[in-house]
């Protein structure tokens, strides 16, 4: 997985250096501006620019009066922030890798360090798969499941009427829905209803 993590942290590097390239954030936002009419039809939407995400607007050299939805599609401000958590997941996964490795003494109970790296990993395949589309991207990074086609996580049955039992067959905890059981992406069976 040292690949993946090289790959994921030189995309957030590429990203912050793209935000610094056009100078010090913060300095402006971009977003889609819907106006519409009293009744609720849509006039027009337009692109603007604005110092903050709350405007005010301008396109064309002109200030714009106040929009009706404003979908911001850049803020360099926000966009350090996802930066930042991306970094924070990656080093709670190495944290979490290095403790196991250690044994004792790791903050964890017995055996839950791997689990919450594996679940660190999960999120940085998730992240990664937002680049799937970069040269350096492998395809058996993308995980899929809870996330849709693009995400990663578990899968599970359709539960639609699903009725709940006394104990299904994979745990003891009454009222489990058995169509939530599956297995993730590793082959591993998993019931939400318990650790096991």
């Amino acid at each position: 997985m040292d690949d993946l993590i090289a790959f994921y942290s030189a995309r957030l590097d590429e990203a912050e250096r793209t935000i610094y390239a056009e100078g010090t954030p913060p300095h402006g936002v971009i977003a889609w501006l819907t106006y519409r009419e009293p009744d609720g039809f849509m006039i027009y939407a337009t692109v603007a620019h604005g110092d903050t995400a709350g405007g005010p607007w301008v396109a064309a050299g002109k200030e714009l009066p106040e929009p009706a939805n404003v979908l911001v599609v850049y803020d360099p401000v926000r966009s350090l922030r996802h930066i930042a958590a991306g970094r924070a997941v990656v080093k709670r996964y190495e944290l979490a890798v290095a403790a196991a490795s250690r044994g004792s003494g790791s903050g964890f109970v017995h055996g839950q360090d791997d689990g919450y790296a594996e679940a660190c990993l999960d999120a940085i395949r998730d992240a990664a798969a937002a680049w799937d589309d970069h040269p350096d991207y492998r395809a058996e990074w993308k995980a899929g499941g809870v996330m849709g086609e693009a995400g990663g996580g578990l899968t599970y049955p359709d539960s639609a009427g699903d009725e709940t039992c006394d104990s299904c067959t994979c745990c003891t905890v009454a009222g489990c829905i058995p169509s939530r059981c599956g297995e993730d992406d590793y082959g591993r069976f998993h019931c939400p209803c318990t650790s096991e």
